[in-house]
This record gives structure tokens, sequence and C-alpha cells, in this order.
């Protein structure tokens, strides 16, 4: 009896969570079938004052996954290499060749992380009079460049929500955190390239 309930309430939690998650919807402007087979690959530092620590190496895992010993990252470079900190989001014809002679790469992948709405931790769920309704939310943009031909390849993005009504009944759930969201976001736009990659 002890084991059915203990089932029957992890059941539950999990009904609970699933039923709260997050919502993702991304888009490509430009560039949604790339070919990655061939060329150098650096990895630029991540754009974004809401950016988690980690994301540089979150997006590296998850690039690796599809470029392998082909991507670098800008910071390992710089140990070979003289080159900038970062280089912009939005890059002018000048930094792509400015970019391609520092670099010696083929290709550049930025990050860009924006629009960030940060309005819940921890569980949520009700209130003592009233309603209102919160959101965590983040977006995240990828931009890939062609350092050779001077010239943007790929524009996507992808938005991440948690909305919550947070009123008198007791609709109690573990939100999501902007962190989390920008993570698991990152890692299902990357895994778009994968899927619609040139094989």
């Amino acid at each position: 009896m002890k084991q059915v309930l203990i089932s029957l309430s992890l059941f539950l939690l999990l009904f609970l969570f699933s039923c709260n998650a997050p919502k993702y919807s991304y888009s490509f402007e430009k560039g949604k079938t790339l070919d990655f087979n061939q060329g150098k690959w650096v990895m630029n530092k991540p754009h974004g004052s809401n950016n988690p620590p980690d994301i540089y190496d979150y997006s590296t895992i998850y690039f690796k996954e599809i470029l392998g010993d082909s991507l670098i990252r800008l910071d390992e470079l710089r140990n070979v290499r003289i080159v900038p900190v970062q280089f912009p989001f939005e890059m002018s014809n000048s930094d792509l060749k400015n970019a391609q002679i520092a670099t010696k790469c083929d290709y550049l992948i930025s990050i860009n992380e924006k629009n960030s709405k940060n309005e819940m931790t921890g569980f949520v769920g009700s209130t003592n009079i009233g309603s209102a309704t919160k959101t965590n939310e983040a977006t995240i943009e990828i931009r890939i460049y062609d350092l050779n031909k001077r010239e943007l390849i790929s524009n996507s993005v992808v938005i991440g929500v948690d909305n919550r009504l947070i009123d008198e009944d007791h609709n109690w759930g573990q939100a999501k955190s902007v962190e989390t969201i920008t993570r698991v976001g990152l890692s299902k736009l990357i895994n778009a390239y994968d899927k619609n990659k040139v094989k």
C-alpha cells in the first residue's frame, strides 16, 4: 500500500509539472539548412547581460555534436592567436574581414540572449486574494556568418515562455528559471540545425 501511495504521489507531481512546462517556439529568418561538413568554425563569446554563466559551455557542447573538432571557441583561440575577447553580434563587412584575418576560420557562430522576463522563482501557485499572471521568458538568437564571403548565412530565434496564473486555487508547480529556459531553448534551436543540416 505504501508503494502504491508513493507511486501515485510521484505520478501526480510529474503530471503537475508537465502541465505547466514552458512552451518553446523557434523560427529561421535565414539559413535553416546549412552544410556543416566543411571549413573551420569559431564560437563567439555569447552576448546578453542575462546569460547563465555556463551558456558558453552548453552552446559549445551542443554545436560540437554537429561540428566535432571543426569547432573552436574564441577564448581557446586566444591561446594561439591575437583575437578580441568577443566579436560584435551584428557584424559589419569590416568586422567580418577582421574576424577572418584574426581567426583564420571560415565561419563564426554568435549567440545572443535578450528580452528576459524573470517574475517567478521556486514553487508558485496561489495567492490569498485576487489573481495575477507571472512569466519567465527568454529569447535566444543565433547568427552564423561566412567569414570568407563576408555575409550572414543564418539567423534563427527561439522563445521560451513559462506562463502561470497565480490565483486563490492551489495550482502549485515548479516555475522554470530563466537560466533553465535559456539552456533548454538553446538546445532545441541547435537541435533544429542538426535535424536540417546538409547530410
